[in-house]
């Protein structure tokens, strides 16, 4: 997949890959690319002006502890946050360093319940306050905050043909761990084409038990296979659906991580 020099996702790539600094732009965008941004009423003038203050102090630091900023979205009221919040930046396991960084923290080994959810409160909670915002998560609720939706609206992620949500540098890999609400800052959208329009779709057929179709997700069918004896490669090395997406190959998590996921979804009896 390609993108012209103005490209949103081309812009997102860089501020999420290289860091947000006007070197980095100047350096990869010719300079009527960059007024041509400057007139365009989309996101990504937004994203630059948010990366240069408050955002870039939140990547650096969540690069430390193992997380990216993986979306920056407006805010409406609808959202469930109280008024006064303008604008959210998610929080997304990084996939070479996350791991590493929770398996070697007090909440992995102390025993108590929920680790994973309790290392995320504490990290995130800490990297709002040293950017000026505060925490939300994913996990608070009922009712829960819309992450999914965020990202969708960040212009970063789309409702894939499988229903998984499917991000341009994450791939069907993202999730999220958190993220920052932040009381300034406004943007403007822009409407983006998603990454599988010309895709083969393989993640429709990766499936073994045809789990995952345009006709939604099928959690006993999955449920089931990963508990039996067929299911062991999907449980220590990923949903096969996941690990198909072109957009996923350079991004799956640890295969510690895939297994404790997996176990974690296989041993649930509610399914």
């Amino acid at each position: 997949m390609t993108y012209s020099t103005t490209s949103p996702v081309l812009i997102w790539t860089l501020l999420n890959r290289e860091g947000a600094t006007a070197s980095v732009l100047n350096r990869h965008l010719p300079s009527e690319a960059l007024s041509v941004m400057k007139n365009r009423s989309v996101q990504t003038t937004m994203v630059l002006e948010i990366s240069l203050t408050d955002l870039q102090k939140l990547r650096d630091n969540a690069r430390k502890a193992g997380l990216t900023v993986s979306a920056v979205a407006l805010l409406t009221e609808q959202d469930g946050l109280e008024r006064g919040f303008k604008s959210v930046a998610l929080l997304s396991p990084d996939p070479k360093t996350f791991w590493t960084a929770y398996t070697t923290s007090v909440e992995a080994e102390d025993g108590r319940p929920d680790p994973i959810d309790r290392w995320s409160r504490e990290r995130v909670t800490r990297l709002a306050r040293q950017a000026g915002g505060v925490a939300v998560f994913p996990f608070d609720g009922p009712p829960y905050l819309p992450f999914s939706t965020w990202a969708r609206r960040a212009g970063v992620a789309w409702q894939s043909p499988s229903g998984l949500l499917v991000h341009t540098v994450h791939g069907l890999w993202i999730s999220f761990r958190g993220a920052v609400a932040f009381r300034t800052i406004s943007e403007h959208r822009f409407a983006l084409a998603g990454p599988c329009e010309g895709c083969s779709r393989p993640c429709l057929s990766a499936c073994p038990v045809g789990a995952l179709s345009t006709g939604g997700f099928d959690y006993k069918a999955c449920h089931g296979h990963v508990r039996s004896e067929d299911g062991k490669d999907c449980v220590n090395f990923g949903c096969r659906a996941r690990r198909a997406c072109p957009l996923s190959q350079d991004m799956a998590p640890p295969n510690g991580q895939l297994r404790t996921h997996m176990k974690a979804f296989a041993s649930d009896a509610t399914l």
